[in-house]
């Protein structure tokens, strides 16, 4: 059978739909047979035009494409794993139609959690921050983090995943034998390396399209225990990914962004939603079910970004945002921002009268 599926998978016209909807027939035993039948009973027994069945049948005629694929899979260390197969995600297996087929370029994780955290492919520094505060408290729990492999977020989620020791799976809007985007071959050759892993659920020569894109999302969600979007613009594909996780009935959480930032709306809005608010690394692990332990420690001597520490310092009692800038040594924007990146980490908060404070 498992030859059947991968003919089917790699041939043009033919469709993850389709082959799941085959596989299903008889509990996959329909497959088996699918070679023996004509086109005429292929399209009676399993209710498609001839047209179609007339591609299935052609597929499972020719030797070559698949030998093909067989032969290149080897040569690039890539292997197909189907659904059954042990070594097939468990989470993703359990999603509404998981994919018949996968193919994987390294090491999945063994943990049994995973985190995915998404966002724009604009994110700027405060997005990374953020992603520099969650990403080692995930690790340190052995919480595996899963995202898409583009640029921005993505690509800050997977850095530091790798630089904190742990394991990260980018997930593929292709097939393994493109790398999209191209500046991230690098990137991509240390997420294996550090015993991460590539995942496509396309066939290895798919070329990278607009439309396959919503399916890479709905597999970042699949894989994951939780999804936390972490900066989305109001229309954004990670926020198609949280709808996803969503509708598999995953945690969703989003870390709070400016008001005034085009890339903090798409976040912001799922907070106004109900999502889960991410402000620290303890509040993401705890999204993925885990207890997280707080440290309490001294606020000041704990920030090493010399602004924000002297920022600290300032609020030895609360203070009105003009208050600060007032005594602040650097512009309204760069406050702005630094108070943000404080808050983000729990250090200081607004009170009731809207003069800022430190959490000590």
């Amino acid at each position: 059978m498992r030859k059947v599926i991968l003919q089917l998978s790699i041939h043009s016209g033919i469709g993850p739909a389709l082959i799941a909807r085959l596989h299903r027939a008889s509990n996959g035993a329909g497959l088996s047979n699918l070679k023996e039948m004509s086109v005429a009973e292929i399209a009676s027994i399993h209710g498609m035009a001839q047209v179609k069945a007339s591609l299935i049948k052609s597929a499972l005629n020719h030797d070559a494409a698949y030998l093909a694929h067989e032969s290149w899979c080897a040569a690039n260390n890539v292997r197909a794993i189907l659904l059954g197969d042990p070594e097939y995600p468990k989470l993703l297996a359990h999603i509404g139609a998981p994919p018949v087929a996968i193919w994987v370029k390294g090491q999945l994780p063994t943990t049994d959690t995973a985190c995915a955290l998404v966002g724009s492919r604009d994110a700027n520094h405060y997005g990374k921050r953020a992603v520099q505060m969650l990403v080692p408290a995930l690790v340190a729990q052995n919480i595996a983090t899963i995202s898409g492999g583009a640029r921005g977020i993505d690509a800050f989620v997977h850095e530091e995943t790798i630089k904190a020791g742990g394991k990260t799976v980018a997930v593929m809007g292709c097939g393994l034998g493109y790398t999209y985007p191209a500046e991230h071959h690098e990137l991509f050759a240390r997420i294996v390396a550090s015993g991460g892993a590539l995942l496509s659920p396309f066939p290895p020569q798919t070329p990278p399209v607009a439309g396959l894109f919503p399916v890479r999302n709905r597999i970042i969600a699949g894989l994951s225990n939780a999804c936390i979007v972490v900066q989305a613009a109001a229309k954004s594909g990670a926020l198609i990914t949280a709808t996803h996780a969503l509708e598999e009935n995953r945690e969703v959480g989003a870390v709070p962004g400016p008001v005034d930032d085009r890339l903090a709306a798409g976040a912001n809005d799922l907070l106004r939603q109900g999502a889960h608010v991410i402000v620290d690394g303890a509040t993401a692990v705890e999204l993925c079910g885990q207890k997280a332990e707080r440290i309490t420690r001294d606020v000041v001597s704990a920030v090493q970004d010399p602004g924000q520490a002297m920022l600290l310092q300032l609020l030895s009692r609360p203070k009105s945002f003009d208050e600060l800038l007032e005594e602040y040594d650097g512009a309204s924007i760069v406050l702005q921002e630094q108070l943000f990146a404080l808050q983000l980490a729990g250090k200081v908060a607004q009170n009731h009268a809207g003069l800022w404070m430190r959490c000590d």
